[in-house]
């Protein structure tokens, strides 16, 4: 099959590139999740979506929360707020009973835009991106959760470490 990269190298490099593979499909879900979000006349970034969702869920958190439930790194949830919260969308307040800790929590506008975004372009996203699996032999999503479950017991650093693939 002739995709979007002809002389694929990285292809057939297999597994030896497939940290460099799951980047590039991540740039090009990342790209076209943009354009989809500009097209329906959203400021936000594709990678805002999942503290958004998860603030409409859980209500107002810590970063460290958000972090925690996001599997992110604690720097780069703070850049993500501090983006929402120029746009408007999140406030950042202190904690009542702990002046040292900062909540984040939707602004109207914020609850405003998740509950367009839920009615709308994230079904519209997660049935389009689940199709681009639907063909493929196996399920890829349990196949990825699989490699990080392998990932979580033992690093691929540990790995390569320990010169033997199990």
């Amino acid at each position: 099959m002739q995709g979007a990269y002809p002389d694929d190298f990285m292809a057939e490099l297999g597994a030896l590139a497939l940290g460099s593979r799951l980047r590039r499909l991540a740039d090009r879900l990342y790209r076209d999740a943009s354009a989809a979000l500009e097209a329906d006349g959203r400021a936000i970034a594709p990678n805002h979506v999942p503290v958004l969702a998860c603030l409409a869920r859980f209500g107002e958190q810590r970063v460290t929360d958000l972090t925690r439930r996001l599997g992110v790194s604690q720097p780069g949830v703070t850049r993500m707020v501090m983006a929402l919260l120029a746009l408007g969308l999140v406030v950042v307040e202190k904690a009542a009973g702990d002046q040292r800790q900062s909540l984040v929590k939707l602004t109207s506008e914020g609850e405003r835009q998740v509950a367009e975004m839920q009615a709308g372009n994230w079904p519209k996203v997660a049935v389009a991106a689940g199709a681009l699996f639907k063909d493929a032999s196996g399920d890829l999503m349990q196949q990825l959760a699989h490699v990080e479950a392998a990932l979580d017991e033992r690093s691929l650093a540990a790995r390569i470490a320990e010169d033997r693939p199990a």
